[in-house]
């Protein structure tokens, strides 16, 4: 009897979790448009420094935004609508700003907030005990400094300009009376002194602050009514001394005398670290005037760019001329001029490297060559330092301590000893993995770049396409500290709040700055796999796995002692969740899920697949139809552009306010495959090769027996509109296609006027992602053989075109031109274009229409779905 009713009770129990699974599963319904407003992306803001309290943001397209404050610990969330820029006190409160110039100040124990109005911007003191803000009062503001419970301590009314310390301790800032402008500064300490730096009768702004907070500069613009501000003035306050420096430049007559500093303050000013040197710019006092609209253009083949960048550079003279300035003994030198008029500073800026950019013009790659010259300021000796080097801007680089300068040349990294003025190669006997992930500069692209150097600049950390290489910057040793290259896993460094980092100084690029006595943190990415992972490594120890996941990670954060990590993970099937890990635990907790709605609809999945060939095996992501049934055979779109399978675990929002009309997991809840296949290039036979893969991979899809052969399509933008307008050129497995933005005709693309960069088009061939090669005037069959607007008989297929009737980046003639071809050979083409847009769709009316008529042309072409209007010949849209 008992084992009756044993066995009575367990089948109960199981029919009950069968009946409740069968609920579930019952409960999901199909998406249609009509839901996907209720998706949101979800953003990370911040963590607090013990990792107790995480910031993010919801964002609707509807544009009602919300932020969030949660606990790890509790789960316990705070919403607070249309909130941004958060903050955190310590762990005890959020500062945040809402629409209307309203500063909240959330209490995180006592769970209520006081709201300060008229408050436009708003800084923390270092300390934590003051908040710093800017108040609008009527026409003018004031600085007003409370405590963090919003309590008023002080405030300065009048404000002009204002700006904090890069150590958070002092603030400075300038005030306008009725007969003068006055720079304040005050401590931000216990007792908020207020010292009065300096009264002047004309403007005064430009506050800048030197990297140690002991120096603030500011300045003055040229007026005619004070002799000797006729020209302008720089001033110098050193808080250490307590002595203000004053630069009147009309006492400098032989300094670069045609200018002057002016209102617009046209360049930053910067001040070294040691606040011995300030650097300031100067315009032209009389602004050279630009040709007449009405007038005749004269372009000349020798000019060093094509009429539009000449006008638009004015023979350099737009370009402020940059002078430095030594404050403690009044001596200044100008550093740049017209001819070489781009700037590079040391990271202690005791050197400048100067260069002109257009020196070997005219030149057909993305970045010219060009000679640089390297100026002692001390001593104003300038010299050669480098001649017909790369002038990408990643290939000269600074090092963060001021002892080096990095350059990159024949395929490897040399270093500069400012010092010793020596030139050592440092990456001999390195051999660099290269893969091509850099669409832009697709042929001659580097093979390694610079991540950090350590500290004291003794070595340099170095990418290359899987490994990160720790290099001695003297060049006697190298050490590979990842292995990468065998498992085919790429490395890149996560950035943390102790470290410094990369940041451009006027025209230069100075490296980050990492301390090896401190654990470094890597994101990483297994190709074959796509699998994401977080590794630490410690000096002179082997690179660990933290954490390894078959998703995609991103977003990574670290607490102040890096006793936390947060980052945001997600699958195409699961919405990002936002995750904070302990590394010393090993243990995870999901802090804030997205998108619950999620689970009451039936979604896709997504898998690697694939495909051999001219010889190689080559991946992509196959996308699975929502409440997919293995016996039923779908329809299957394909979308064509480079590189597809880093979109394997991407969650992806329905919606209709897409950009290029076309969100894959519209297509995945409709019931579509949706195919992404990575591509493989030859360079001068980028058409062909474009379409064997494209045809491969299909075929491999269609050989798994889940797709109807059938009803297949097309879809590519940009570069990848060109991919898709020459495969339906040639034999392939299509219905139909949709081809946006996208060219047509290289051979007149090669001779075309990239207006948006206001250069030349023949790089985008020569160099970058249209791999021709070769001039043109070289070989002139590749360009017609890899033209789609010239094998236009072959189009068997609907195409349906887009462009923006304003796109200049790929020239909407692209598009009128192959729709009068295949109007001229009878050939089945429907071409949207919309007005007022350029390369991709940004007003959200034409999104949504974008969107509608994709979806309305592949359900009609490929699902026999409803016949529309706008398909139908002499359509005319409403106005």
């Amino acid at each position: 009897m008992k084992r009756y009713q044993y066995y009575l009770l367990y089948s109960i129990v199981i029919l009950s979790c069968l009946h409740s699974l069968y609920a579930q599963m019952k409960q999901k319904r199909e998406l249609s448009p009509n839901d996907y407003g209720r998706w949101h992306q979800l953003f990370t803001k911040g963590i607090s420094q013990q990792g107790n309290w995480i910031t993010y943001t919801h964002h609707y397209n509807s544009k009602a935004d919300t932020l969030f404050v949660k606990n790890t610990a509790s789960l316990k969330a705070h919403a607070f609508a249309k909130g941004f820029k958060p903050n955190f006190v310590l762990e005890s409160k959020l500062i945040y700003q809402q629409p209307g110039n309203t500063l909240s100040i959330f209490d995180l124990t006592k769970e209520n907030s006081v709201l300060l109005e008229q408050v436009s911007e708003y800084a923390i003191a270092r300390n934590n005990q003051h908040l710093v803000l800017k108040r609008l009062l009527n026409e003018t503001a004031a600085l007003l400094i409370t405590d963090t419970n919003g309590k008023p301590e002080q405030e300065i009314t009048n404000l002009l300009a204002w700006k904090m310390d890069p150590t958070q301790s002092k603030v400075a800032c300038v005030t306008q009376e009725a007969d003068h402008f006055t720079v304040i500064l005050i401590a931000l300490d216990k007792k908020l002194k207020r010292t009065i730096l300096f009264k002047n009768a004309t403007t005064l702004g430009q506050l800048e602050w030197n990297a140690t907070g002991t120096t603030l500069a500011f300045l003055s613009p040229s007026t005619e009514t004070i002799e000797k501000n006729a020209r302008g003035a720089v001033y110098a306050y050193d808080t250490q001394t307590q002595k203000l420096a004053t630069l009147y430049l009309s006492e400098h007559p032989t300094l670069v005398p045609m200018h002057a500093i002016g209102a617009s303050y046209p360049t930053e000013l910067i001040i070294s670290e040691d606040g011995e040197r300030v650097f300031f710019g100067m315009e032209e006092k009389t602004e050279r005037a630009m040709p007449e609209p009405a007038s005749v253009q004269v372009w000349n083949t020798s000019d060093k760019s094509i009429y539009p960048g000449k006008i638009d550079m004015n023979d350099w003279r737009k370009r402020p001329i940059i002078s430095v300035w030594w404050p403690a003994h009044g001596k200044t030198i100008p550093i740049t001029d017209q001819n070489l008029p781009f700037i590079q500073l040391d990271a202690k800026m005791k050197y400048a490297i100067t260069s002109d950019p257009l020196e070997y013009e005219p030149q057909f790659k993305y970045h010219g060559d060009r000679d640089y010259y390297i100026t002692n300021l001390e001593t104003a000796e300038k010299k050669v330092l480098l001649e017909a080097a790369s002038g990408e801007p990643s290939d000269l680089v600074s090092s963060p301590d001021g002892k080096y300068l990095l350059y990159y040349k024949n395929d490897a990294w040399w270093s500069y000893d400012f010092a010793s003025e020596k030139h050592s190669l440092l990456t001999k006997g390195i051999n660099f993995v290269e893969t091509e992930i850099n669409d832009t500069n697709a042929i001659n692209a580097l093979n390694s770049r610079i991540a950090a150097f350590t500290m004291d600049d003794k070595e340099v950390l170095i990418y290359d396409s899987y490994d990160i290489w720790k290099v001695r910057t003297d060049g006697t040793s190298t050490e590979r500290i990842t292995k990468g290259r065998e498992t085919q896993t790429r490395f890149s460094l996560v950035a943390q709040s102790q470290f410094r980092d990369r940041t451009y100084v006027y025209d230069g690029l100075q490296a980050a700055q990492v301390d090896l006595k401190q654990p470094l943190y890597f994101k990483t990415i297994e190709e074959p796999t796509q699998k994401n992972g977080i590794f630490i490594y410690h000096k002179n120890q082997a690179t660990k796995p933290l954490v390894i996941k078959d998703k995609l990670i991103n977003d990574i954060s670290l607490t102040k002692d890096r006793k936390k990590i947060m980052y945001k993970e997600q699958d195409f099937d699961e919405p990002p969740q936002v995750v904070l890990f302990d590394p010393m635990a090993k243990m995870e907790n999901v802090v804030h899920q997205s998108n619950p709605q999620h689970n009451e609809y039936y979604y896709g999945k997504s898998e690697l697949f694939s495909f051999d060939v001219l010889g190689k095996v080559v991946d992509g992501v196959l996308l699975y139809p929502a409440n997919y049934n293995p016996t039923e055979k779908y329809p299957m779109i394909v979308h064509v552009y480079q590189k597809q399978t880093m979109d394997l675990h991407q969650y992806q929002n329905p919606t209709l306010f897409d950009s290029q009309g076309f969100s894959v997991a519209n297509f995945t809840t409709q019931g579509y495959f949706v195919c992404l296949p990575n591509m493989l290039y030859e360079i001068g036979n980028t058409g062909e090769v474009a379409t064997k893969c494209i045809n491969a991979a299909v075929q491999s899809i269609v050989e798994k027996g889940i797709i109807d052969k059938d009803r297949i399509g097309l879809i590519g933008h940009s570069y990848g509109g060109y991919e898709t307008n020459f495969i339906v050129t040639q034999k392939n497995p299509f219905k139909t296609a949709v081809s946006g933005a996208s060219y047509s005709d290289l051979a007149a693309d090669f001779l075309h006027v990239a207006w948006d960069f206001k250069t030349a088009d023949y790089r985008r061939y020569e160099y970058g992602q249209m791999r021709m090669g070769k001039t043109l005037f070289e070989d002139p069959a590749r360009y017609h053989r890899n033209s789609p607007i010239l094998l236009a008989q072959g189009v068997s297929i609907p195409l349906l075109l887009w462009t923006g009737a304003e796109d200049r980046h790929v020239d909407v003639d692209h598009s009128y031109k192959f729709h009068m071809a295949l109007r001229r050979l009878q050939k089945d083409n429907v071409m949207l274009v919309y007005p007022n847009e350029r390369h991709v769709i940004q007003n959200p009316k034409n999104q949504v229409d974008l969107s509608t008529r994709i979806s309305q042309w592949f359900d009609y072409h490929l699902k026999d779905g409803e016949y529309k209007p706008w398909m139908a010949l002499n359509f005319m849209a409403e106005q």
